[in-house]
């Protein structure tokens, strides 16, 4: 009997530690990550911080906070606390980031789910998207999607098969789904309303394949914060 998968797992990372990730950068871990924006920041300084060796404090008998190393060329100190319910499986994580520079940056939260790819990815359409299509290719615009997308009753459906696509929609529903070997990944986060999403290219929700990997990818809007805010 096959075992169906819906995050995606490379077997060739088995057995590897953070040094073997460190030292070469076309290593993707599998599974997921929480990143930074926005994607204009080059790959390499996003490795400082989830490629390298956080610190962790335990805070209760069922949560745990860690933070990146500092300093990072990020210029950001970003703290996770992961709280596990005392009464069930119930997993809640809080995330924040605190600006380390002595200088205002941009920055906001991207979350991205990696799934095998050959699904099918579904998004939210806005009625009142300010794109033509309710939707924006966000790589290659010359590139044919027709065949492997339909819309019915405001949603997108795109089958995650090559060539590489990036694509988001600038819905304010907060959810998307991804269906893989008859299993279903919904996810569902918080749109706001006057947030400001110009970061990526106004889209709230965006997803990128390249035919192997599917990434699901909420994004947050973009904060500028000042020396020491958080």
């Amino acid at each position: 009997m096959a075992l169906l998968l819906c995050i995606f797992e490379n077997p060739e990372f088995d057995g590897k530690l953070l040094a073997d990730f460190q030292a070469k950068r076309s290593v993707w871990p599998d599974g997921g990550r929480f990143d930074i924006g926005p994607e204009s920041i080059q790959g390499k300084l996003h490795d400082q911080i989830y490629m390298g060796k956080w610190s962790a404090l335990i805070t209760s008998n069922f949560s745990v906070k860690i933070t990146c190393p500092t300093p990072n060329d990020m210029g950001i100190e970003v703290a996770r606390e992961f709280i596990l319910s005392s009464k069930g499986s119930k997993l809640q994580i809080n995330q924040s980031m605190k600006n380390s520079t002595d200088s205002a940056i941009r920055r906001h939260f991207w979350n991205r789910t990696f799934c095998p790819a050959g699904g099918i990815v579904t998004m939210p359409v806005d009625k009142k998207s300010v794109q033509k299509k309710g939707y924006r290719l966000m790589n290659d615009t010359t590139v044919d999607v027709s065949q492997r997308l339909s819309q019915t009753k405001g949603k997108l459906h795109f089958k995650t098969i090559q060539p590489t696509i990036k694509m988001g929609t600038d819905s304010r529903k907060g959810c998307m789904t991804y269906l893989q070997n008859e299993l279903l990944i919904s996810m569902y986060f918080d749109i706001k309303k006057q947030g400001d999403y110009s970061d990526t290219d106004n889209n709230t929700t965006i997803f990128y394949s390249n035919g192997i990997v599917t990434e699901l990818e909420p994004v947050s809007p973009t904060y500028t914060l000042k020396p020491n805010e958080v």
